[in-house]
C-alpha cells in the first residue's frame, strides 16, 4: 500500500470522474506508454462510414484501407504494391478512427486483428469500445469478459471499464463482482474502491461502504461527502431518484429495496422498512446486510412476533453486522433484560461507534442496573455525538466557508478517538489557510503516523466510553415458540380471546355546548392580558375536577383560576365551581350550569393550577384540592352546599410551581391521602423567555433549566389531620412532575403512584412494608419511551387498552416525539407506540390532557387528545394553538378519525387539562377540556350508535369509601371487560368518580366481580345494563340509580 497523502483539492470529486482503462493502465506501467499495444485505453467514441472490409482472405485490402483512413493517397502511376502494414500500425490507425468518431472502420480493423490472433486482448478491448459507442453496451460488456484479468496489458482495465458500463445497465451485482476483482488483484487502487463504496452505499449497504471509505481515509484519498458518509453510519446517502443534487455532487439515487428501506429508517417509518426487506429475505435473495437491517426495522416498530421470525432466518454472518446487534439489544431492552441488552448495544458500538441510538439506550441500560457512572460516560459520548451530527449538518448545509465549524467537527470527532476522520476535516480546513502547504505537511504526517501505529480509529476501550464490560457479555436468546419455524406470523396474544374486533365505521360526533349551559370559565395566565412569553408555570395552565359535590345525581365542575402575578400572587377572580342544574323533561333534558363558588365558600385569591376532588373525611361527600403558588389547599364539603377551607402547608412557598394532585389511599390504612405533584421548585421560577426580534419567542423555556421539584404525600390521620412527607428523600428522586394517577398497578395488594415527569425518567412508587417508597419504573419498564428516552409526559389515560386484563396507560408528550403507550404484559410495562400506529400523528404536537374514552361504548378504549404548545413561537410549523385529537381504537392498532363538523373541533386551540364524565346521564361518555386564552369548553357526545353500556360506582366500607384502586371485571359468556378505580386521572384534573364501560352489541351481563383494595373479591350477577348501579362492598346486592 502506499503512503497515505492528503490531497490539496478540496473534494478529490475529480478522481471520480478518471476513466477506469486510463487509471488501471497507469497504475500498471507506472506512466504514459506512447506504445499503443500497452495503452488499450483511449475510449474516444465516435462513429463513421467506411467502405473497407477485413476478412481472413484479403489481408491486404484491410491494410490499404487503413492507408487510405491514415496517410495520403498514392498516386495512380504507382505500380508498387505496399507491404502490410503491422500490427502496431493498424492499432495506430484504429485510435485515429476512434478519435474520429470511426467506429464501423475501426471495428472492421480490429476484427481483423482478431481472427489473425484471438488472444490479441489490447484489439478486443478496443473493439469493446468501438462497439459500447455504437450503443451495443451489453455487447461491449460481453466482448470484455473474453479477456482474462490475469492479462498484464488489458485484464484491470477490461474489469475496471466492464464495471462501469454494468454500473450503466444497471447490472449492480455484476459491477460489484468486477470492483471486488481489481481489488483483490490490485488491493492500492482506490478508483474502484470509491466507486464500489458509491454502488453500495446507493444500495443501502452502508457499513460495507463504509469499510472501503476507511480505507480512502487511510490512503488520505477520500472527498467531503464521504466523510460525511461516516458521520452516521446508520442513516441513509439519499437523493430522490432523478433529483440532482444542488451543489453538483455525485446523486445518491437509491437501487433497490434496501436503499429505499435505509431512508425510510432515516424517517423513523420502521414498519414501512421491514415490510420492504422481508420480501427479499422470505425470497432467499437478501444480503445479510439486509437481514441484519430488517431486524432493527422490526425491532424499533415493535413486531415482537415478527421479530422472533426473523431471528430463525438469521446465521453466524448476520452477527457480523452491528445493526443485527442493536436489534436484539432493542429487543431485550424492552423485555427489562438490560444486562443482556448492554451486552448486545456494546457489541453494535464495537462494529459501530458512530450509532447514536445504541449510545442512547446504553444510557437506559445502566441507569437501570444502577451503574451512575458508565451511564454518565455513556451520557456524555451522546452529547458529542449530538453535536458531530448538529456541525456535520451545519456545514452541509451553509453557504460560504464553514472553517470554523469544520475544526470543531474536527475536534468532537477526536475526542472520540475518530482521529482519521479529524485529521481529514482538518486538511479541509487547510485549503482554505493562508498557510496551505506548511499545515497540509503538518496533516500528512500525522496521517502517517496514526496509520502506522494503528490509531486512525477508536480503540475498543474508546468505542466503549472506556467502560469494563465483562460483567455484560454477549445475550444467549432462546427463541420462543411461536408457530413452527416457517409458520405464519401470529396476531397479538389478546386478539385470540372471543373479542369481536372494533368496526371503524361509526362517524364520531361531539358537540360545544359550553356557551349554551353557562359555562363562562376561562383561564388566566397573569393579572393582565399575557398572550405569549410564559414563565415556566404559566405555560401548565390550570385544572378542572369533575364532582358531585352536592349528591343530586349530575356532575357538577370545579375550574381552577390563575389571574395573578408574582411576587405575591394575589389572584383577582378565584377558582369556580360550576352546579349543574338539570331538568329531566320527557323528550329532552335541560342542562345548565350556575357559578356556586362564592355560595360555597369556596372563594380563594391563589394562583391555583391542578385540582383533584374524593372524599378525605369518608362522610360520603366528596371534599377539593387544590395545588397553588404559595399554599396547598383542602375544601371539606359540609354536605349542605359549602366547603371549609383547610391550608394543607404551614407557610406559603412561593418558589414552588405544583402540577397534578390525586386523592386516595396509598399507605395501606384504608384512610385516603394527598399525593401533590411539583413541577419545579426554583427562586427563578418566575423568569420569562426573551423575545427575539419579530417578537416571539425562539424556544419556551425548559423545565431542566430550573431545580425539580420534590413530589409531597399527606398522609391522612385517623382525626382527619395528616402528616406531610416526600415522595423520596434524595436529590436524584426530584423530579419535574406533571400527570399523576394511583391505582393498583399490578396483582399486589396496595395502590401505586405513577408520575409522569417532564424530560425525566417517569416514576413509579410503590410503597415498602417499611413504609418506605421505592420508585420501580426502571424495573417495570415505564420509566423512559419507546426511544429509549426520557419524554415531556404531560398526561395519562389509564386503563385496559389491549383488553388483555391488565391495566396500561397512555401518555402525552411533547412535540418530535411520539405519545408513549405503555401496554403490560407480565407484570412489565413497554411502550408500543409504534406498533399501535401512534407515532406519525403525536410527533408535530404537543400533547396535554388525555383519557381513555369510549367514545361509541364498542367495548375498546379510545384516546381523546387536548394539545397545545407551551408558548407562541410564532411558527407555522409550531403552531401555539393545535386541534384535538381522537384515536379509535381499531384492536391491534389506533387510528386518528374525524369528527363530525363541530366550529369548536374543526379548530385549533392551546389545550390543557381534560377530563372524562356522562354530562347528561344518556350513557355516552363527554369531556371537559380547559385551555390557554379561550375559555374552558365541554364537548357533549351526540355519536349515534347502537352499543350497550352499563355506568359503576364503587363504595368501600372495610376498603376507603372511594375504592380506589379497585378492580372491577364484568363478564359475559367468553367476554370480559376489565376496568380499575384511579384518582389523579392524568394531568391537572380529576374525571367522574363512576366507572363506564362500554359493552359493545353484549346484551345481558352474566356476573362483575370487584377486587377490593383490601384483597378481598365479591360477585355480584343479574346485573341490569345500560344504567347506572352501585356496588357496595360487603352488601350482596346491588343498587339502582
Amino acid at each position: 500500500m502506499t503512503d497515505p497523502t492528503i490531497e490539496s483539492s478540496k473534494l478529490r470529486r475529480q478522481a471520480l470522474n478518471v476513466l477506469f482503462g486510463i487509471a488501471l493502465t497507469l497504475a500498471l506501467t507506472g506512466g504514459c506508454s506512447n506504445n499503443s499495444e500497452t495503452d488499450p485505453t483511449n475510449t474516444a467514441a465516435t462513429s463513421g462510414e467506411s467502405n473497407a472490409e477485413i476478412s481472413a482472405e484479403t489481408k491486404t485490402t484491410g491494410d490499404d484501407t487503413i492507408r487510405n483512413a491514415t496517410t495520403e493517397t498514392k498516386t495512380a502511376a504507382s505500380e508498387k504494391t505496399p507491404p502490410p502494414l503491422s500490427r502496431e500500425e493498424r492499432l495506430d490507425a484504429v485510435l485515429e478512427l476512434q478519435t474520429q468518431n470511426k467506429h464501423d472502420q475501426a471495428a472492421k480493423i480490429l476484427q481483423g486483428l482478431i481472427i489473425e490472433d484471438p488472444t490479441d486482448y489490447v484489439a478486443v478491448f478496443h473493439l469493446a469500445n468501438s462497439t459500447a459507442a455504437q450503443g451495443n453496451l451489453r455487447d461491449a460488456v460481453e466482448l470484455l469478459a473474453g479477456i482474462p484479468p490475469s492479462d498484464p496489458d488489458s485484464g484491470l482495465p477490461a474489469l475496471g471499464v466492464s464495471a462501469d458500463w454494468c454500473m450503466q445497465l444497471e447490472q449492480f451485482d455484476q459491477a460489484e463482482e468486477k470492483y471486488r476483482k481489481i481489488l483483490q488483484l490490485m488491493p492500492e487502487f482506490n478508483i474502484a474502491r470509491r466507486r464500489l463504496a458509491y454502488l453500495l452505499n446507493r444500495q443501502g449497504r452502508r457499513h460495507e461502504a463504509n469499510a472501503l471509505i476507511r480505507e480512502l481515509c487511510k490512503a488520505g484519498d477520500v472527498t467531503q461527502e464521504e466523510l460525511y458518509s461516516l458521520i452516521v453510519e446508520s442513516d441513509a446517502m439519499y437523493d430522490p431518484p432523478g433529483e440532482a443534487p444542488v451543489d453538483g455532487a455525485n446523486p445518491y439515487w437509491p437501487i433497490g429495496p434496501l436503499a429505499e428501506a435505509r431512508q425510510l429508517f432515516t424517517l423513523q417509518r420502521y414498519a414501512q422498512a421491514a415490510d420492504l426487506i422481508q420480501p427479499l429475505i422470505d425470497s432467499g435473495g437478501a444480503s445479510q446486510a439486509a437481514v441484519a437491517f430488517c431486524g432493527l426495522m422490526l425491532a424499533e416498530s415493535q413486531q415482537d412476533d415478527r421479530f422472533v421470525q426473523w431471528l430463525r432466518q438469521t446465521s453466524d454472518e448476520t452477527k457480523e453486522f452491528p445493526e443485527y446487534w442493536a436489534a436484539l439489544g432493542i429487543h431485550l431492552a424492552r423485555e427489562t433484560r438490560y444486562e443482556e441488552s448492554i451486552g448486545a448495544f456494546a457489541q453494535a458500538l464495537r462494529g459501530d461507534p458512530s450509532d447514536h441510538r445504541s449510545v442512547r439506550r446504553m444510557i437506559l441500560g445502566f441507569r437501570s442496573v444502577a451503574e451512575p457512572t458508565s451511564a454518565e460516560a455513556f451520557t456524555k459520548r451522546f452529547q458529542t455525538l449530538n453535536r458531530v451530527i448538529t456541525l456535520s449538518n451545519q456545514i452541509a448545509t451553509a453557504d460560504g466557508s464553514q472553517a470554523k465549524a469544520m475544526a470543531e467537527l474536527a475536534d468532537a470527532l477526536e475526542q472520540m478517538g475518530r482521529r482519521l476522520e479529524a485529521t481529514m476535516w482538518r486538511s479541509l480546513v487547510a485549503v482554505q489557510s493562508p498557510n496551505r502547504d506548511k499545515d497540509l505537511q503538518a496533516l500528512n504526517q500525522t496521517l502517517r503516523r496514526l496509520v502506522a501505529d494503528d490509531l486512525a480509529f477508536p480503540s475498543l476501550e474508546e468505542r466503549l466510553c472506556g467502560v469494563d464490560m465483562k460483567d455484560f457479555p454477549l445475550p444467549e436468546f432462546e427463541l420462543p415458540t411461536i408457530g413452527p419455524p416457517d409458520g405464519p406470523v401470529l396476531s397479538p396474544p389478546f386478539l385470540a380471546k372471543d373479542f369481536p374486533q372494533p368496526e371503524l365505521n361509526t362517524q364520531a360526533i361531539f358537540r360545544n355546548i359550553a356557551a349554551e349551559i353557562g359555562l363562562q370559565h376561562r383561564y388566566q395566565v397573569a393579572a393582565s392580558e399575557q398572550t405569549k412569553a410564559f414563565a415556566i408555570y404559566q405555560q401548565l395552565g390550570g385544572g378542572v375536577a369533575v364532582l358531585d359535590f352536592d349528591l343530586d345525581g349530575w356532575c357538577d365542575l370545579y375550574f381552577a383560576q390563575g389571574d395573578a402575578d408574582p411576587p405575591q400572587f394575589v389572584a383577582r377572580q378565584s377558582d369556580q365551581l360550576y352546579r349543574h342544574l338539570a331538568n329531566v323533561l320527557a323528550n329532552k333534558s335541560q342542562h345548565r350550569l350556575v357559578d356556586a363558588t362564592d355560595l360555597a365558600g369556596l372563594h380563594d385569591q391563589q394562583y391555583t393550577i391542578g385540582v383533584s376532588a374524593g372524599d378525605w373525611n369518608q362522610d360520603g361527600f366528596p371534599d377539593l384540592v387544590t395545588s397553588n403558588m404559595g399554599v396547598n389547599r383542602l375544601y371539606i364539603n359540609q354536605g349542605d352546599g359549602t366547603f371549609v377551607s383547610q391550608a394543607l402547608d404551614a407557610q406559603r412557598d412561593l418558589q414552588r410551581c405544583p402540577s397534578s394532585l390525586a386523592i386516595g389511599d396509598v399507605t395501606g390504612d384504608h384512610l385516603p391521602d394527598i399525593v401533590a405533584v411539583n413541577y419545579v421548585r426554583d427562586s427563578e421560577v418566575t423568569r420569562k423567555p426573551s423575545l427575539n426580534s419579530n417578537g416571539y419567542v425562539d424556544v419556551g423555556l425548559s423545565p431542566l433549566e430550573f431545580q425539580a421539584g420534590q413530589d409531597q404525600l399527606y398522609k391522612s390521620s385517623p382525626d382527619g389531620q395528616w402528616v406531610l412527607s416526600t415522595l423520596g428523600d434524595t436529590e436524584e428522586t426530584a423530579k419535574q412532575g406533571l400527570g399523576v394517577v394511583v391505582t393498583g398497578l399490578d396483582d399486589q395488594r396496595g395502590n401505586e403512584i405513577l408520575v409522569g415527569n417532564d424530560a425525566v425518567q417517569n416514576q413509579l412508587w410503590s410503597r415498602l412494608p417499611t413504609g418506605d417508597w421505592v420508585d420501580r419504573s426502571i424495573a417495570r419498564g415505564c420509566a423512559f419511551g419507546a426511544r429509549g428516552l426520557a419524554t415531556a409526559a404531560m398526561g395519562i389515560a389509564v386503563g385496559d387498552l389491549d383488553r388483555s386484563g391488565t391495566v396500561d396507560f397512555h401518555i402525552t408528550n411533547f412535540s418530535d416525539e411520539p405519545v408513549s403507550l405503555y401496554l403490560q404484559e407480565g407484570g412489565t410495562f413497554r411502550d408500543l407506540c409504534i406498533r399501535f400506529g401512534l407515532v406519525d400523528d403525536s410527533v408535530p404536537l404537543v400533547g396535554f390532557g388525555t383519557q381513555p374514552l369510549d367514545f361509541n361504548n364498542d367495548g375498546w378504549l379510545d384516546l381523546v387528545i387536548a394539545n397545545g404548545h407551551v408558548d407562541d413561537l410564532g411558527s407555522a410549523d409550531k403552531p401555539f394553538r393545535q386541534r384535538l385529537q381522537l384515536f379509535a381504537n381499531a384492536g391491534s392498532r389506533f387510528e386518528l378519525i374525524d369528527v363530525a363538523e363541530d366550529p369548536y373541533w374543526s379548530q385549533p386551540h392551546s389545550g390543557r387539562a381534560l377530563a372524562m364524565l356522562d354530562f347528561d346521564r344518556d350513557g355516552r361518555q363527554d369531556f371537559v377540556v380547559t385551555n390557554l386564552l379561550e375559555s374552558s369548553s365541554l364537548l357533549l357526545n351526540e355519536t349515534v350508535q347502537a352499543n350497550h353500556w352499563i355506568k359503576i360506582g364503587l363504595v368501600g366500607t372495610n376498603s376507603e369509601r372511594d375504592a380506589i384502586g379497585a378492580r372491577v371485571t364484568i363478564t359475559s359468556g367468553a367476554r370480559q371487560w376489565s376496568h380499575w378505580v384511579t384518582s389523579g386521572d392524568g394531568y391537572l384534573c380529576k374525571n367522574e368518580s363512576e366507572m363506564h364501560v362500554g359493552l359493545g352489541d353484549t346484551a345481558a351481563i352474566d356476573h362483575i366481580d370487584v377486587q377490593w383494595p383490601d384483597g378481598t373479591t365479591q360477585t355480584f350477577q343479574d346485573i341490569p345494563i345500560d344504567q347506572k348501579v352501585l356496588l357496595i362492598q360487603g352488601q350482596p346486592t346491588f343498587q339502582l340509580q
